[in-house]
């Protein structure tokens, strides 16, 4: 942690870093073989708050506002699920999903509400309630990842391609054999990707209830964005050697071209209606983006 006057160091620890919704850092630290810790940090002393232990692998967190932790997932292969609150370190819940099976490794995710377990060479998901770790529903579907996606559950498949989940029963509604990833939804639209030519992916609007294309945006490389409400935008560069840099309204489902900036290296990210660049020379520009 640096002092953003001076640049001088606060303190130095070991761990990988996520936000906990009350502000706190959560650092999972590996450790020593075979054992792990999760910690809360005050962010401007570095003092702990607490510490949990946790198994080596088969950690998961559950997200709110976009990138804040509120509950700490561990899934052992042994089966037994705990679940902690990420702002107190205290344990919520605690159960054995697996009762009377052999250990064994699966892969869990955390969406929403849901605890999602994958196992049998990635063809079975069981979904489970977060808050209860009752059992929810089952589907056998080659998934591999799920994401929120407005009020449905979206899966995607190993070989690409995606479903619309209800996460409340885990029928699916529909599949799109072309788009492998859903990025954001603004305004009952969700914006989709699907791979291009040399890296870059080109992008559509569905519309979420029925899986049909309200339009295609074309082929972009994305800004990221540091809040849910931040603009989507696009750049691809010009014959000219300029970024294009364009607003990719999804409520509205159109591109709304905003600006050509020279020597912009295409690395950028938005906050708000500030967008942050890096330049060819690696130094970095700020443009306020138009209203």
């Amino acid at each position: 942690m640096f002092d953003a006057t001076t640049g001088g160091v606060r303190w130095q620890q070991p761990g990988y870093p996520a936000e906990a919704s009350n502000g706190d850092l959560l650092l999972a630290d590996p450790g020593e073989p075979g054992s792990s810790t999760i910690r809360a940090v005050e962010p401007t002393t570095g003092r702990s708050r607490w510490s949990v232990p946790m198994p080596p692998e088969g950690v998961s967190f559950r997200y709110r506002d976009y990138d804040k932790v509120d509950r700490i997932v561990s899934m052992p292969p042994s089966g037994q699920v705990e679940v902690w609150d990420a702002t107190s370190g205290v344990k919520l819940r605690a159960a054995n999903v697996r009762p009377g099976e052999l250990p064994s490794f699966q892969q869990a995710q955390v969406v929403d509400d849901l605890l999602l377990v994958t196992r049998e060479n990635a063809t079975m998901v069981t979904a489970y309630g977060l808050d209860g770790l009752d059992r929810r529903w089952e589907a056998r579907l080659p998934l591999v990842a799920f994401t929120s996606c407005g009020d449905l559950l979206c899966g995607y498949g190993q070989t690409g391609g995606m479903w619309a989940l209800d996460p409340a029963t885990g029928r699916v509604r529909w599949r799109d054999l072309v788009h492998n990833m859903a990025l954001a939804e603004r305004g009952g639209r969700l914006l989709v990707a699907a791979s291009g030519r040399q890296s870059r992916e080109t992008f559509s609007v569905l519309d979420p209830g029925t899986g049909q294309i309200v339009a295609e945006l074309g082929s972009w490389e994305l800004a990221r964005w540091t809040d849910l409400d931040d603009p989507v935008i696009g750049l691809r560069r010009g014959r000219d050697g300029r970024m294009l840099v364009a607003e990719l309204d999804v409520a509205a489902a159109r591109v709304k071209q905003l600006d050509l900036l020279p020597d912009v290296s295409g690395d950028c990210q938005v906050d708000g209606r500030t967008l942050l660049c890096r330049r060819i020379d690696a130094t970095f520009g700020l443009w306020r983006l138009p209203d």
